[in-house]
């Protein structure tokens, strides 16, 4: 029986991935704040961010070793150094969800597995950081020999998305709202479609080659802001109202800007999927074959979400021309 640690691996991408490994049959263990909601796991509860939690993981998992360990929720380097000596005895295989936001700044596309990373201003530290942790575990990865998988998605949309991407542009087209785009909201974007992810963090560690592979995720569709937009209005058979705001104008910043106003900067970021293709057979999932799934998970939990306000819903529109 395959046995399997999660730190985290209670929401999104964590709990479609859990319910994959129980239909294997396989022996859970997650490390987590908050309680899975399935049964049929090990549930160790603790906060990762603090060092009597860690120590109870530790004391928890004793002489076992997983034949696969799921990092879900690293998102500093000291996160990953306070756990990764611990882990490491107990590992055969290491999976990290890193992300695309690791890659530097350039205006030269597609990106692939291999290309430069570094500071981004729109991620903020983010990206610095994910990229800090991938060399933490490869290097640790590598001192005790212990095979490696690095995820690098682009922007997931799917149910339970708790980033809220979907409800957002649902709530504001369907209650008349104006959409506020960033600047000229032609930027094109990628997506990659929640269960898909899941897959590929199921299927890739085990047919994989390599002791190190790094492996972008997302669909070879592009479109741009504007077009995102309009899929999302169609989806709700709606006009669809689009405000272009120059955010410079009333001080914020892109990054200030799009995670409070609009759910994607106005940013080219292609990625090379190519070798998710080829290696792994994967091709992912068009944004308009599932984009009615999201509406009718919208409109099944409407009433759970409360719309976000953006100080310029009462600002007069020929000013934000």
């Amino acid at each position: 029986m395959k046995k399997v640690l999660f730190i985290g691996g209670t929401k999104f991408i964590g709990a479609m991935l859990v319910d994959k490994f129980i239909e294997d049959n396989a022996e859970i263990y997650i490390f987590s704040r908050s309680e899975p909601k399935n049964d049929n796991v090990h549930f160790i509860q603790g906060d990762r961010n603090n060092i009597e939690d860690i120590e109870k993981l530790k004391s928890s998992i004793k002489d076992m070793v997983f034949d696969l360990v799921y990092d879900m929720c690293c998102y500093t380097p000291s996160q990953a150094e306070a756990i990764i000596d611990i882990l490491s005895p107990h590992t055969k295989h290491l999976i990290f969800f890193s992300s695309a936001a690791v890659y530097a700044k350039t205006e030269h596309f597609p990106l692939n597995e291999g290309s430069k990373l570094g500071e981004h201003s729109s991620f903020g530290d983010y990206g610095t950081n994910k990229a800090a942790i991938e060399k933490i575990y490869t290097d640790a990865c590598d001192n005790y020999n212990i095979r490696l998988t690095i995820f690098r998605p682009h922007y997931i949309l799917g149910v339970g998305d708790y980033f809220m991407r979907h409800q957002y542009l649902f709530s504001r087209i369907e209650k008349g709202l104006d959409i506020d785009l960033p600047g000229n909201g032609e930027a094109l974007v990628q997506f990659a479609y929640a269960p898909d992810v899941a897959s590929l963090f199921h299927s890739v560690p085990e047919k994989q080659s390599t002791q190190l592979d790094i492996v972008n995720i997302a669909t070879k569709e592009m479109m741009t802001l504007v077009g995102v937009t309009q899929l999302f209005a169609n989806a709700a058979k709606s006009h669809g109202n689009v405000r272009n705001v120059d955010y410079e104008k009333y001080g914020l910043h892109e990054q200030s800007f799009y995670d409070n106003y609009f759910p994607f900067p106005n940013l080219n970021l292609v990625l090379d999927v190519n070798h998710a293709e080829k290696v792994y057979n994967h091709t992912g999932t068009r944004l308009e074959t599932y984009i009615d799934i999201l509406y009718k998970d919208w409109v099944n939990n409407a009433q759970g979400y409360k719309i976000v306000p953006t100080p310029f819903d009462k600002a007069p529109k020929p000013s934000l021309a």
